[in-house]
């Protein structure tokens, strides 16, 4: 019985990374679909919209995650799993964010604020408070260079 307790959760952990690991890294040397070599000529807009749209989803899933960590106490482990979260979605945003069409430069911007963001929340939230600032105004930040970023696209 244990043996096939064991055996069931190295198989969740193998899915698992093949998942978060795997994938995406194939994705990102263009042997996927949303991979570096096809995202321009898959999408008429130079792959833009899409890159625009996994920026803001990281952007609002941060700002969804800081709000609810705004109070102590934490749970560490908790907010591991929190971060690796957002890590996924930025780096999902990341890999379709290659492209040189109008927007994808604003929206690369706006993903730099968001890891830094990351960054710093993280450090607050293990107890590192010496580089915290307002972090609405980096929100608000990325959300203006995604504006900026819908409009160079035409979206």
């Amino acid at each position: 019985m244990v043996s096939r307790i064991v055996k069931v959760i190295v198989v969740v952990v193998i899915v698992y990374f093949g998942y978060t690991q795997v994938v995406p890294w194939i994705k990102s040397v263009g042997g996927g679909p949303g991979g570096a070599g096809s995202t321009e000529s898959a999408f008429p807009d130079g792959g833009a919209r899409r890159c625009i749209d996994l920026a803001s989803r990281a952007n609002s899933t941060l700002g969804d995650e800081m709000r609810r960590y705004a109070k102590p106490p934490f749970d560490l482990a908790e907010w591991g799993a929190t971060v690796n979260k957002v890590e996924m979605k930025i780096y999902a945003a990341d890999s379709d964010c290659r492209c040189s069409a109008p927007g994808c430069s604003e929206a690369r911007q706006a993903l730099s604020e968001i890891k830094s963001l990351l960054a710093i929340f993280d450090g607050v939230v293990r107890g590192d408070t010496s580089g915290f600032t307002n972090p609405a105004n980096q929100l608000q930040e990325a959300d203006r260079l995604l504006e900026e970023a819908r409009y160079a696209a035409g979206s």
